[in-house]
């Protein structure tokens, strides 16, 4: 992902895939192993943004 940052391109890695078949599209055989699906392409300058959310960071962390 970094190595694809260098050259311009922007990656996100994905959560569940179905492996099964993107091993068939592929042409993988059966014992092969798939870990992990990121995408990658170039940024739209006018990209898709929702609302952010954040938790506050004294809501998570606490001195003990």
């Amino acid at each position: 992902m970094i190595s694809m940052a260098a050259i311009g391109y922007d990656t996100c890695p994905m959560e569940g895939s179905d492996t099964l078949r993107i091993k068939k599209i592929l042409g993988l055989p059966w014992g092969a192993e798939i870990n992990m699906v990121i995408g990658c392409g170039v940024r739209a300058e006018n990209g898709v943004y929702g609302p952010r959310f954040r938790v506050p960071f004294e809501a998570v962390y606490h001195k003990i």
